[in-house]
């Protein structure tokens, strides 16, 4: 298979002849801790590698064509005061169960990105300390341990995450990118970075067809029993309205509603940014989650449309009629 490439950008994809390849979820609990593989290393450094699904290239493509747009768009206005911060970066390098490929995960991608030169910092923050680790150890190897670091964080941890980021300087326009697998990463976290970095456009992994989408009709029927799910998407979403709402209760009492339930649930995380100022999103689906675009900038909104024009695959989109 040759490597995979995004766009001009060379994901330096190589096949991995020791993965097992197609590794369903209860072999995937056997085979890795924290999702790092305990049976395979990189091909490339013989260092740890993450297991994902293919679709997780998607992800990695709009990261890198908002990062490359982001940049050139606003080099001039912010010499030198750019940031990146990515909040679950993973270890690096990663594996596609389906074709056993090898590829480098969103961190590295953004590490080797011909723009990232512009960038005054960045920072990759994991829970998992091997991660770090491990991540460390390839920022390293590539010499940019200048620029990028890799630290221990815990977006649960508030306090802990306004440390890490309380150096960064307050002139500079940042991109932040969470990625978290589940809907627990909660919104005081996310009001706490836009307080702290204040100029920032917000990328997140927006897991709705997760758990949600088998908790959320119950969480809304049986107050008591899946009361511990109600606190974690309320935490998630920053209020209790959708739980509360009237309307959302009389929903989950007719079958056939949980597409109707999830894009309600949407709207109110959508609310949520209102609130903060961020009038200009975008979801976009990706299998089983949204990759959740936000700012307070319409031209950030306009970038972020223009680069879905095309695919990982450089095949033209219908998506964005404003730019053709």
């Amino acid at each position: 298979m040759p490597p995979r490439k995004v766009q001009s950008f060379d994901l330096n994809g190589i096949p991995n002849n020791d993965c097992i390849g197609k590794c369903n979820s209860d072999k995937r609990k056997e085979v890795t801790d924290g999702d790092l593989c305990n049976m395979v290393k990189s091909v490339r450094d013989n260092l740890p590698v993450r297991c994902v699904g293919e679709h997780a290239l998607r992800k990695i493509y709009l990261l890198c064509q908002y990062f490359g747009a982001f940049t050139n768009a606003m080099r001039h206005h912010f010499k030198g005061r750019m940031n990146y911060v990515e909040i679950c970066s993973g270890p690096g390098r990663c594996i596609f169960r389906e074709s056993k490929e090898e590829v480098d995960g969103t961190a590295l991608s953004v590490v080797q990105h011909p723009n990232f030169d512009l960038i005054n910092k960045a920072i990759f923050i994991d829970y998992n300390e091997r991660v770090v680790k491990i991540l460390q150890n390839r920022i390293n190897n590539l010499d940019k341990s200048n620029v990028a670091s890799a630290q221990i964080g815990d977006y649960n941890n508030i306090p802990q995450i306004s440390s890490i980021l309380s150096g960064l300087t307050k002139d500079c326009l940042n991109l932040v990118f969470i990625d978290p697998t589940d809907c627990s990463l909660p919104f005081s976290a996310v009001r706490e970075i836009s307080r702290i970095l204040n100029k920032v456009d917000f990328i997140i992994n927006f897991a709705v067809f997760s758990d949600p989408a088998r908790h959320l009709r119950h969480a809304l029927l049986s107050k008591d029993r899946y009361s511990a799910s109600r606190q974690k998407y309320s935490n998630f979403i920053g209020n209790d309205v959708f739980f509360n709402n009237p309307d959302n209760i009389r929903l989950a009492e007719k079958d056939g509603t949980e597409e109707d339930l999830r894009e309600r649930f949407k709207e109110e995380y959508c609310n949520s940014f209102r609130k903060m100022g961020y009038l200009y999103y975008d979801p976009v689906r990706i299998n089983k989650y949204y990759l959740f675009f936000a700012s307070r900038e319409e031209i950030a909104l306009n970038l972020w449309k223009n680069i879905q024009r095309r695919d990982e695959l450089g095949q033209t989109s219908l998506i964005p009629q404003l730019f053709q």
